[in-house]
């Protein structure tokens, strides 16, 4: 029986050092949960593999979705534009979901590829973005999305209101946290209704 004690106690023992050594190791962290509703903090707009892309491919914009969330962590010139990404090749393969980062790109050389246009103004604008999976073909309800309002660039093809995607059809299928864009709905909303609801600009007072 005492055998039996201190048979467990060294096991006890072991399991705690396990823990204290796996604790001490740099890199090993818990998986990060990003929020995207109620969020505090730094909030950019990001932008993601929508499949997965080889090394060396040039990419191109379906294979980019845009998504907005907490950026604590990231460096400022990390944070890129789907403009400044579209043409570029991947230095490294980058799997579908994967947030595409300078890092991840073939670096420019200024005598062989004319540099994209990154600078333009920054202004407010609102956004939709969708809270859970849509599959494609799926008619889009108010519980499926959440508006904001966020500085960028680019947001011509965004959806501004709640009002003008619900009851529209998934064209493909949407992540959870994606941005709404007009390129994912069915072609059921006419254009005037598209110009008159997508890429609002907000004056803030």
């Amino acid at each position: 029986m005492v055998m039996k004690v201190i048979s467990i106690s060294r096991a006890v023992g072991q399991i705690i050092l396990l823990i204290l050594s796996v604790q001490s190791i740099p890199g090993v962290h818990c998986q990060q949960v990003i929020r995207t509703i109620n969020e505090t903090g730094p909030r950019h707009v990001v932008v993601y593999a929508a499949r997965s892309i080889r090394t060396g491919a040039i990419i191109n914009d379906k294979e980019l979705k845009e998504t907005v969330i907490n950026t604590r962590g990231f460096k400022q010139n990390e944070i890129l534009s789907r403009r400044s990404i579209l043409g570029r090749k991947a230095k490294y393969a980058i799997e579908q979901g994967q947030i595409i980062k300078e890092q991840d790109l073939v670096a420019l050389k200024n005598r062989t590829v004319r540099r994209p246009k990154t600078s333009c103004e920054f202004t407010v604008v609102k956004y939709v973005q969708s809270t859970k999976r849509i599959p494609a073909r799926a008619v889009i309800s108010s519980k499926d999305l959440i508006e904001g309002l966020i500085s960028t660039c680019d947001s011509t093809r965004w959806m501004a209101t709640i009002d003008s995607v619900v009851g529209c059809r998934a064209k493909t299928s949407i992540d959870s946290g994606q941005l709404i864009t007009v390129d994912v709905l069915e072609a059921n909303i006419n254009e005037t209704e598209q110009n008159a609801h997508f890429g609002k600009s907000v004056k803030l007072k």
